[in-house]
């Protein structure tokens, strides 16, 4: 169901910074990629933890060296997260501290 979907979706989210961390980059795109279609899929391509599997996936691909592929995926988590959450909010300022160095 929906409930394990989410739980198996926030482990690979989980996997995917880890790997992040380690400079496994190929790995990490992976699970991110992966958690972001199970959230989309159960939970609808606005929703917040989409927004936040994006600004992570943004991330990985701009360490990549996928520049425009992460700037459109930063820019997506940031519009879900402005329209979820307002300009004031903390993951709202993360994303775009990502965006500035990313």
């Amino acid at each position: 169901g929906a409930k394990d979907s989410k739980k198996w979706a926030h482990t690979q989210h989980e996997l995917g910074l880890m790997l992040l961390k380690s400079m496994k980059l190929e790995m990490a795109e992976l699970a991110l990629r992966r958690a972001l279609r199970i959230m989309k899929q159960e939970f609808g391509p606005t929703s917040v933890d989409v927004g936040i599997i994006l600004r992570d996936l943004g991330e990985v691909l701009a360490a990549r060296r996928q520049v425009r592929e992460a700037d459109a995926t930063l820019q997506e988590a940031l519009n879900i997260q402005m329209a979820a959450f307002g300009p004031e909010d903390i993951e709202v300022a993360r994303t775009l501290h990502t965006i500035g160095h990313a």
